[in-house]
């Protein structure tokens, strides 16, 4: 049974990342950094961390390594 990654459908957690990123963006116009996005979520930086590495190889943010705040979201 395929998942939901293979199928180009996101998670649940996936969509919960997206939105605070979108809405964070429209608000202050930069991307938040690994802790203010782990704080809103409820967890750990290491696990915000997990999720955008997620969205990235699905296509949907892009960063440039060491950079901070350098996180884009894709159409």
């Amino acid at each position: 049974m395929a998942s939901a990654e293979t199928k180009g459908y996101l998670t649940e957690k996936q969509l919960e990342t997206l939105t605070h990123l979108r809405l964070y963006w429209a608000r202050e116009g930069h991307a938040p950094s690994l802790r203010e996005l782990g704080a809103v979520l409820g967890i750990k930086q290491s696990s915000a961390y997990a999720r955008l590495r997620v969205l990235r190889r699905l296509g949907r943010v892009t960063w440039e390594p060491g950079k901070g705040r350098t996180l884009r979201g894709q159409p």
